[in-house]
């Protein structure tokens, strides 16, 4: 019982790190693209928020793909 109790552990571990590593890496991609945003918003540019907002992740996310490998 012991060792399944480590296997667990472990299989939790390194779930958590996984995790924290892909916001650390898709982090960037959301300031980049809020960034953006506020940017297109301050010029006046405005179609439908979410969509502009959307597009713009989609874009910064295409320029990342190593992200999801």
């Amino acid at each position: 019982m012991q060792i399944f109790d480590n296997r667990r552990e472990d299989r939790i571990e390194r779930s958590r790190i996984a995790n924290k590593t892909f916001i650390e890496k898709i982090r960037p991609v959301f300031i980049s693209a809020a960034s953006q945003l506020r940017c297109a918003i301050a010029r006046g540019i405005d179609a439908g928020g979410y969509v502009i907002f959307f597009s713009l992740i989609n874009q910064e996310i295409g320029k990342f793909g190593w992200i999801f490998t």
